[in-house]
């Protein structure tokens, strides 16, 4: 039988059975975690779930596997669940602004994006952001605001940024004169991770 003929009736026999939308959605996630991302993008895709912002995000996610490869789409899927305010599609999103994927390459936007998603405690978009002030990409170089950022998100735990860290003040990076103390005290505090 196809796979979108047996996703079909998987859905009809969940509906039929009683069980709820949200059973339908658990089961959609199970399909995924399972590899079985063909058939959970049909029941994604199905209206009951498509408004979802985790289910957008979802969907965003699956359209850059290599099988079902459409960065349009899901950048389009990354959109909608961003302007829901997912943390993690904002991410995706400015990832897709950063790179051109399925998009415009345009490191404004990519920025607006990470720092709308790094309003909501999202260390990976910190990273970000630190790294386009070290790099000088899409905004004005400044290595204090880089070196912010990346306090910012090891202070939320994020151990790539305390790594970060620790290389910023062991090696006289940013023009910084070489602290050995607080090169010592970020790699103590990345062992602890």
């Amino acid at each position: 039988m196809k796979k979108p003929l047996k996703t079909l009736l998987f859905i009809l026999v969940c509906a039929f059975s009683g069980n709820a939308c949200s059973d339908i959605l658990e089961a959609a996630n199970t399909l995924y975690k399972e590899g079985n991302h063909e058939e959970a993008l049909e029941i994604y895709l199905h209206p009951e779930f498509n408004h979802n912002a985790a289910v957008q995000n979802r969907i965003g996610t699956l359209y850059l596997l290599p099988a079902l490869r459409d960065e349009k789409k899901s950048a389009e899927w990354f959109r909608k669940s961003a302007e829901q305010g997912n943390r993690y599609a904002q991410f995706n999103l400015g990832m897709a602004y950063r790179k051109g994927y399925g998009v415009q390459k345009d490191n404004a936007i990519a920025i607006q994006l990470f720092k709308q998603s790094a309003a909501q405690d999202y260390t990976p978009a910190m990273n970000v952001i630190a790294r386009m002030y070290e790099e000088g990409s899409g905004v004005e170089k400044s290595e204090e605001t880089a070196i912010h950022w990346y306090l910012k998100s090891a202070n939320n735990g994020n151990t790539n940024a305390i790594h970060r860290l620790a290389d910023i003040y062991e090696h006289s990076q940013f023009e910084q004169p070489a602290n050995r103390k607080k090169a010592q005290q970020w790699k103590s505090r990345a062992k602890a991770q």
